[in-house]
């Protein structure tokens, strides 16, 4: 199995030969072990969390005549920290944006998915880059909003909302306006 990244206490399950014992393994140490049902799967969750990181697992099996099974190692990376807030870049605190998208951007953990809101309702979301980077683009209504942005790493720990920034969106530019026409001289008369 590839590389995952698992809260701990988060139970391993396996495939075993039905009735018989079966035991997981990690960095060298038991941690549990359970009974495989009639289907042949079985899982348990260790006594103690496992510490963040690294770790090699793999499972034994127990036929009951004294032959034991095991399987290859596997990797396993333990995170239980929350990814910092992500850094909304677009739109800026202050802007009018022009048209009928309007497009969000910035920066995030690698790899975590950064959920975008406006005005308090979820409107998107990206996945973060090996840089971090992240962006999507949303439909709104013409007027003022404000956005705000949070980021889930792979193993489900969920990052505070971002700083909010509040914008105002508009699809057309609205036509000038000509009010009383001053004359000045014959030559330049004064338009306002």
């Amino acid at each position: 199995l590839p590389d995952r990244r698992t809260p701990p206490g988060r139970r391993c399950l396996r495939v075993g030969p039905d009735g018989k014992p079966c035991r997981s393994i990690v960095d060298g140490e038991p941690v549990c072990e359970a009974t495989a049902d009639g289907s042949g799967n079985w899982a348990c969750a260790p006594e103690a969390p496992l510490a963040d990181g690294a770790h090699l697992v793999h499972a034994m099996a127990f036929d009951g005549f004294g032959a034991v099974k095991t399987t290859a190692d596997q990797s396993l990376t333990v995170d239980t920290d929350a990814p910092e807030a992500p850094v909304i870049h677009a739109p800026r605190d202050g802007t009018r944006e022009l048209g009928a998208k309007t497009e969000f951007r910035g920066l995030a953990e690698p790899g975590s998915v950064v959920t975008v809101e406006v005005d308090g309702d979820e409107v998107g979301s990206a996945l973060a880059g090996g840089d971090g980077a992240w962006g999507c683009s949303a439909e709104l209504d013409d007027g003022n909003h404000f956005v705000t942005a949070a980021a889930e790493d792979r193993a489900g720990n969920g990052s505070e909302a971002s700083a909010s920034a509040a914008f105002t969106t508009y699809t057309e530019l609205a036509a000038p306006v000509i009010g009383t026409v001053t004359m000045g001289t014959a030559a330049k008369p004064l338009l306002g």
